[in-house]
């Protein structure tokens, strides 16, 4: 393909569409071809269509080189060794923009240097194409913005007649509502007569053509088949694969009606000449029937030869004076059809002129072309007057100028005020000098004509005509005079719907612009979060978000105080102070209550915000060194509901706090806030963690200290009893024998109480080192030391495949040791036991179960029985003091698992609990998975 393709190619595509349009005019047999773009500092492909997978290499040197090709701006070739040669080529961004998109080639031999130009100059379209799909998205949405706003009516729609869009002022014209649009219920080939579908069709063809049709006129149906006068104008355009067209429709009743109006007076004018002409003709065949007649009468007498010559020099007289007659009527005639072009010519152009008093000036220059002996002026009521807005012409009168141009009472000049109130055209052929109260001023006026300039249906002002001459008005006057008034009015409606596209246009700019600056704000403060969330000392916090503020709001500096004692403290600021001094002079404090700025946020907890800076609301600080504050902002700052201090932000420019502003900063505000609360959350949890590890291991010393030193006086006491029961003849008194067994029964479980509380308290004093260790082995060391219980209660003790696990040996064989001796100990009366040990992988933790077929356990006590001490039933059915299974979550929870039950009473219980898998050779972690946490236990 050609260069010319190329361009054409790219220059139709959609924005989706330009890379793999770029890249398939790029490839051809022994080239090939990728697009990389940037992605922060990274350069890679964004789609399928760009992968850079054909290109020899790893992706990393392509990405360099793209880079490298970015930086330096232009393009860059290079042959290798090989054979081959590689070439990058930049795709422009844009005035001012940077390079964001690389065009990567690689060549199987060196390619020619025309081959190369070719490669630059493609890598050029497609960065105009790029920039041109992203101008055209951004516009899309002010093109349809306007299309909403737009006075004439706009549709898009299919050759067949099916319509895809449609504006307000098309469905208003119509009479159609946007739910039939919507349901599609209009077709737009069915609303033109079928007299005029051919022409129709002609205009389409056009369109379709040659791009557009032109105007032409024609008729359209309504909703309720009435036929419409309309302006249309086709334009081809297109949405993918199909083909549309866009026309714009103007109603033309209100230029027929003043096309008609003009007509009409067309029509007067010429039936008034043809009277006149057939009079004249009239006469003029009566003066030759008598010429001929007293030509006769010369045969018959010589002596009336005389009489008759006189008579035919009298008939001769008056055809010269009806000629003449007839002359100036053709002259008034002309002149009135040219001021009748005239009038068609300003009707035209007020339509377009957008300036309204302009609009008026010209109308009243156009009025007085057919009164020239007159002036025109315009009024409109403002504060109780009327006042003078436009005026054209002398009022011959310079005190009824001055009168004019101070404003004259809106309710005692009856002369404006009749038409204003009735919106019909008043006429005086008699001026009544009296009326309006001004008969001095007005002297020289005795004509007026004062019509109503009506706007939307509504008066806009008076358009006055004065004559200072009396004259009456004819019936062709008073047309042209209320057709002006009219057409100025439509005219001024035109005016002011463009003036408010034009502001929507510009609102809409602006929006955009504030839209895209919101946008920066945003991405800032998405960063300004992050960091908040990362860091925990309350200052660098404070510094963290100032520094975010200065960036987002230039020209300013950024203070923050906290009180201490008299003082208002400066503890951290950002931001260029013009005035050195000035810091010096905030650091060294400011006096707690002379600092209004600060004291009133801190007191009230209410933004204070200062558009033009007061520096009599910081008396403590020289005038002259705050001179280059021009507004100010103070924010206090409060940390779980208390008041911590205020945030203070100097603007060295003269601009006031905008909305956006005071939203950024009381956002900025509150995110410091919540990033203070965590902080010191943070602060107390870990404070509190490190007071109750302290405290766990002062009480596990204690208990082992206290254990082991209760054994000597049990020792002391046991030792004691039986000496007693030796001295004395337990047979001559049996309660000697009774009293000594229950000394001896009561220190022997205060012994095991004690041995129990130490083995307790050695779970965490003695925890080794975790190891990768084999269940199975330390198991059958288990049913080794158990194997008596289980040969008395006919016990089966079986396991499945158990995997290795991180764990102390210890202490893992002390806790299968307490959940199977738990197992023999709480069987089922006339059932043998039967214990199951088996272990399931769950990530990188391996879940252990012990099932057993005992007596169960009620789900009411699953957790209870964990706890110290505590047992379900007494020493007379079953031994122990409640221990073992307190002992063995311990365990567990010291190697970072979980541990639980699942029971049915009657039918057995299923202790489990998860251990480090033995297969990863990583630290413990702090918690087992959340499986293990929510699942049976």
């Amino acid at each position: 393909m050609t260069l010319r393709d190329a361009a054409e190619a790219l220059a139709g595509a959609a924005l989706q569409d330009v890379p793999a349009c770029l890249l398939a005019h790029a490839v051809r047999p022994g080239v090939r071809a990728a697009l990389l773009r940037a992605r922060g500092a990274a350069w890679e492909a964004t789609g399928a269509q760009e992968a850079p997978a054909a290109l020899p290499g790893s992706a990393a040197l392509w990405a360099g080189r793209a880079a490298r090709a970015a930086q330096e701006g232009h393009f860059l070739y290079e042959e290798e060794e090989g054979g081959g040669a590689w070439a990058a080529a930049p795709l422009p961004g844009g005035p001012g923009q940077p390079i964001t998109a690389v065009l990567l080639v690689a060549y199987d031999a060196p390619p020619s240097p025309e081959d190369q130009d070719t490669l630059r100059t493609l890598a050029a379209l497609g960065g105009l194409a790029l920039c041109a799909g992203k101008a055209v998205a951004g516009a899309t949405e002010r093109t349809q913005h306007l299309m909403s706003v737009s006075p004439i009516g706009i549709a898009a729609g299919t050759p067949d007649g099916q319509l895809v869009e449609v504006n307000d002022a098309y469905l208003n014209l119509l009479g159609f509502s946007r739910a039939e649009f919507e349901a599609g219920q209009i077709d737009w080939l069915a609303l033109t007569p079928e007299r005029e579908r051919e022409a129709d069709a002609a205009a389409f063809e056009r369109a379709f053509r040659t791009g557009d049709s032109g105007w032409y006129e024609k008729t359209m149906l309504n909703r309720s088949g009435q036929s419409l006068p309309v302006e249309v104008y086709l334009l081809r355009a297109s949405e993918g694969d199909r083909l549309l067209v866009v026309g714009y429709v103007r109603d033309l009743r209100e230029q027929r009606r003043t096309e008609r109006l003009t007509e009409e007076l067309r029509r007067s004018q010429a039936d008034t000449m043809r009277a006149q002409l057939a009079l004249s003709t009239q006469r003029l065949t009566h003066s030759e029937e008598s010429l001929a007649q007293r030509e006769g009468d010369l045969t018959r007498s010589a002596e009336k030869l005389a009489a008759s010559e006189a008579s035919l020099r009298r008939s001769e007289g008056g055809l010269a004076r009806l000629a003449e007659q007839l002359h100036t009527q053709n002259v008034q005639l002309e002149a009135r059809t040219m001021v009748l072009e005239g009038f068609a010519t300003l009707t035209r152009d007020l339509t377009r002129d957008t300036d309204l008093y302009a609009l008026i000036r010209r109308a009243q220059q156009f009025t007085l072309t057919l009164l020239p002996q007159g002036f025109a002026v315009y009024y409109e009521p403002a504060g109780g007057l009327w006042r003078l807005k436009s005026q054209v012409g002398d009022l011959g009168s310079p005190e009824l100028q001055r009168v004019l141009d101070a404003g004259i009472s809106y309710e005692g000049t009856p002369n404006l005020l009749i038409p204003w109130q009735s919106l019909q055209p008043y006429y005086q052929e008699a001026y009544d000098h009296d009326a309006d109260g001004l008969p001095e001023a007005t002297a020289q006026l005795q004509t007026t004509a004062t019509l109503p300039v009506l706007v939307s249906g509504r008066p806009r002002g008076i358009f006055a005509i004065g004559l200072n001459s009396a004259q009456p008005w004819s019936q062709a006057d008073k047309v042209v005079l209320e057709s002006v008034a009219q057409s100025l009015g439509v005219a001024l409606e035109h005016v002011e719907q463009a003036q408010e596209l034009q502001r929507h246009a510009a609102a809409l700019e602006e929006s955009n612009a504030a839209l895209q600056a919101r946008t920066r704000a945003l991405e800032a403060f998405a960063d300004l979060t992050r960091d908040l969330a990362q860091e925990s000392d309350a200052l660098t916090l404070v510094g963290r978000t100032q520094d975010a503020i200065v960036k987002l709001l230039p020209h300013t500096f950024s203070t923050y105080y906290e009180p201490g004692g008299d003082l208002w403290a400066l503890q951290s600021h950002r931001g260029r102070f013009h005035d050195p001094a000035l810091l010096a002079r905030l650091e060294a404090g400011l006096p707690r209550g002379g600092a209004h700025n600060l004291d009133e946020p801190f007191a009230t907890g209410e933004a204070r915000y200062q558009h033009q800076y007061d520096a009599q609301s910081t008396p403590a600080v020289a005038r002259v060194q705050l001179s280059a504050v021009r507004a100010s902002a103070a924010l206090p700052v409060m940390v779980n509901g208390q008041m911590r201090g205020v945030l203070g932000v100097g603007r060295q420019e003269a601009r006031a706090w905008t909305a956006a502003d005071q939203q950024l900063l009381s956002a900025v505000v509150f995110s410091l806030q919540l990033a203070l609360d965590r902080a010191e959350h943070a602060q107390t949890s870990v404070r509190r963690t490190q007071e109750l590890e302290r405290s766990n291991r002062e009480l596990e010393q204690f208990a082992y200290v206290a254990s082991h030193d209760l054994q000597e006086p049990l020792r002391t006491i046991t030792s004691f009893a039986e000496l007693l029961a030796r001295r004395f003849n337990t047979d001559a008194d049996p309660k000697v024998e009774r009293y000594a067994r229950h000394i001896t029964e009561g220190t022997a479980r205060m012994q095991q109480l004690i041995q129990d509380l130490l083995t307790f308290a050695r779970v965490t004093a003695d925890r080794q080192p975790p190891q990768r260790v084999q269940p199975a082995d330390l198991l059958r060391q288990v049913r080794a030391d158990l194997q008596s219980q289980i040969e008395q209660a006919g016990a089966t003790v079986s396991a499945g495949p158990l995997p290795p696990v991180l764990a102390s040996p210890t202490q893992l064989r002390q806790l299968l040791q307490n959940l199977i001796g738990n197992a023999l100990k709480f069987r089922a009366p006339g059932r043998a036991p039967q214990v199951q040990v088996s272990a399931q992988r769950e990530g990188d933790w391996v879940r252990l179960s012990v099932q057993d077929n005992g007596i169960g356990i009620d789900p009411a006590y699953h957790e209870r029985i964990f706890t110290v001490f505590q047992r379900l039933h007494g020493r007379e059915q079953y031994l122990g003091n409640g221990i073992g299974l307190s002992v063995a979550r311990r365990i567990v929870e010291g190697h970072g698992g979980q541990m639980g039950v699942d029971s049915v009473p009657g039918q057995g219980s299923t202790f489990w609990f998860t251990l480090p898998s033995g297969e990863r050779r990583a630290e413990v972690r702090a918690g087992g998975p959340g499986s293990a946490a929510g699942g049976e236990g």
